[in-house]
């Protein structure tokens, strides 16, 4: 069951890094106050955020973290950027929104993930462009169930050996999956884009397409 901002802790951002390198691993349902800087840092274990509201910036590049790593249904009014993070099981980030004049984007360049990308549901907001260019996934990619993206979705040269999964996905601009590498199936079923691009992409399976709409008058 969701809690009420009211309801919630806060924490401050510097507050939470110190308790991060202390070896704390449970930041779920937390308001957290100013720009979290996790750059670098390594985790052994899981890493959770699930709930929680981060009212500024989230940085986690080049994070080392040795488990899961949760951001299931976090909302975050500033940017996120995991790029070069590399993370040894699931990276959930299923349900996150992004909010606010300075929620532009989401930076999943050059993850390495092991396991899955779970990234879809309902209720899920990007600002305005999701970039997994050059990610590698050694499970599934998951950003179906009508999650929304306000500008582009880059997958551009990114490696997933599993399924990707983009059924109902609604994206305003550009899905792009310029020279991608799918080693399994691709669904499109019933995702509604103003562009798209997937010159030079590989899919090793079956691409589902029924449904599947380019719309440039998008809004």
């Amino acid at each position: 069951m969701k809690q009420t901002a009211e309801r919630l802790e806060t924490m401050d951002a510097d507050v939470l890094v110190s308790k991060v390198s202390e070896g704390r691993t449970d930041f779920s349902n937390l308001i957290i106050t100013g720009d979290v800087d996790l750059g670098d840092l390594e985790i052994d274990g899981d890493l959770n955020f699930g709930g929680s509201i981060f009212k500024n910036g989230l940085n986690m590049v080049r994070m080392v973290i040795r488990g899961n790593l949760i951001l299931k249904g976090v909302h975050i009014f500033h940017n996120i950027c995991l790029s070069g993070a590399r993370i040894n099981v699931i990276l959930d980030i299923r349900d996150m929104q992004m909010f606010g004049r300075h929620a532009r984007n989401a930076d999943l360049t050059e993850i390495w993930v092991k396991g899955h990308i779970l990234a879809g549901g309902d209720e899920t907001l990007i600002g305005t462009c999701f970039d997994l260019s050059k990610a590698e996934v050694g499970g599934k990619l998951d950003i179906s169930g009508n999650a929304k993206v306000n500008s582009c979705l880059k997958l551009d040269e990114a490696k997933v050996r599993g399924d990707v999964n983009l059924t109902g996905v609604h994206v305003v601009d550009t899905l792009s999956l310029r020279d991608a590498i799918f080693g399994s199936h691709l669904h499109l079923v019933n995702a509604l884009v103003g562009d798209f691009d997937m010159h030079g992409a590989e899919v090793g399976g079956t691409t589902f397409w029924p449904g599947f709409h380019v719309r440039p008058d998008l809004t």
